[in-house]
C-alpha cells in the first residue's frame, strides 16, 4: 500500500466520524501532483494534495510537504477543517 492510500484511508474515517451528520457529507480526495521538467520530461517535484468537495465548491491544499510550518505539520483533522470551512 502506498502513502497516497494510506493517506486516504485516514481522511475517509475521519470523514466517517466527524461528518457523519452532515446533511451533504464534504468529499475528501488525496492525490499526487507530480510537476515534470521541460527539458527531460522527468518529474522534478511532487506534492501531496488534499481536495474537498462540498456543497458544489472544491478547493485543494498542499499537504505535503508544506514548509510553512515552523513547528511541524498541522494534524490531518485540522487541514480537513479548514478545507471544509473553506466551502461554507
Amino acid at each position: 500500500m502506498d502513502i497516497i492510500n494510506i493517506l486516504q484511508r485516514e481522511v475517509d474515517n475521519v470523514v466517517s466520524e466527524s461528518y457523519k451528520d452532515d446533511n451533504c457529507p464534504p468529499v475528501f480526495t488525496v492525490s499526487l501532483l507530480q510537476e515534470h521538467s521541460d527539458m527531460t520530461g522527468r518529474i522534478n517535484n511532487h506534492k501531496i494534495l488534499l481536495t474537498v468537495v462540498h456543497n458544489g465548491v472544491s478547493h485543494s491544499r498542499v499537504i505535503l510537504p508544506n514548509l510553512t510550518y515552523q513547528y511541524g505539520y498541522e494534524s490531518l483533522e485540522d487541514e480537513m477543517k479548514w478545507l471544509y470551512n473553506s466551502t461554507m
